[in-house]
């Protein structure tokens, strides 16, 4: 069954010209982009919203990288959810990806805030110590 986990698994690891698309797809497994982050199945149209993939790539920001979340993507160039949109669509435009006539980089506008989305408070609510995780 294709997942979202597995499509974005499968994204080149190629660079926009900005250095953030080689961040992106050196993300690996972004898991959690089914529906609100919850690693679900992707629609039978195989179809994720600007939107979802937004929610999951800060879902699999915090849970690959943890506190440092913030600075892995700064790194990359990424501190807006359009920085998100912007990767898309030269995928899109490469070829790597396909989008629905409904589809628009306005779709990535806006998702949430960089900065309270990967807060202090926010990623230490989500992170569980690896001890208690097993």
């Amino acid at each position: 069954m294709l997942t979202t986990e597995t499509m974005i698994a499968d994204l080149p690891k190629k660079d926009d010209g900005h250095g953030a698309g080689a961040g992106m797809g050196g993300m690996g497994g972004m898991g959690g982009m089914g529906g609100a982050g919850d690693g679900l199945p992707l629609p039978d149209s195989g179809h994720v919203s600007g939107q979802q993939l937004c929610m999951g790539l800060r879902e699999y920001a915090i849970d690959r990288f943890g506190v440092l979340a913030p600075c892995v993507l700064r790194h990359w160039n990424i501190s807006r959810t359009e920085d998100f949109g912007r990767i898309v669509y030269a995928l899109i435009e490469a070829g790597e990806l396909s989008k629905t006539a409904d589809d628009s980089i306005e779709d990535f506008h806006s998702v949430f805030e960089f900065d309270e989305a990967f807060s202090l408070p926010a990623l230490s609510s989500r992170i569980v110590p690896r001890a208690a995780a097993t």
